[in-house]
């Protein structure tokens, strides 16, 4: 009862003859290297897995902004208050998006989002 927790999904594409109608958008690992080991692809994401989970909230912040697209760009956030549209300037430790827009910063955290996409220019 004092536990939280949560399902993740991802996929990925091993084979490319099974994309169909997905191939115009998509590619498989086996497009990019010969004869995929699926089990050690496997180990390789669950022991990846296993090293983010040990992260502290601080060090999980630093790698997602060492990776993110979206700060440091302008984006639009539709909220249930409205729309935001500033400059993703930075994540806080519990994992809201920053975004500094005319009227202020406004913290942004999932439930409040309904899309988030890169911003119109000009």
């Amino acid at each position: 009862a004092d536990r939280v927790a949560a399902v993740v999904g991802m996929g990925l594409n091993v084979r490319g003859a099974r994309l169909g109608d997905l191939a115009p958008a998509a590619v498989a690992l086996d497009e990019l290297v010969a004869g995929p080991d699926r089990e050690r692809l496997l180990t390789d994401i669950l022991q990846r897995l296993a090293e983010t989970l040990a992260l502290s909230p601080a060090e999980l912040r630093i790698r997602y902004l060492a990776l993110s697209a979206t700060v440091g760009t302008v984006v639009e956030v539709t909220t249930d208050d409205g729309l935001v549209v500033g400059e993703a300037v930075d994540v806080t430790d519990g994992g809201a998006l920053l975004v500094d827009s005319e009227d202020g910063l406004h913290e942004v955290v999932v439930g409040d989002v309904v899309s988030v996409r890169p911003g119109r220019s000009g």
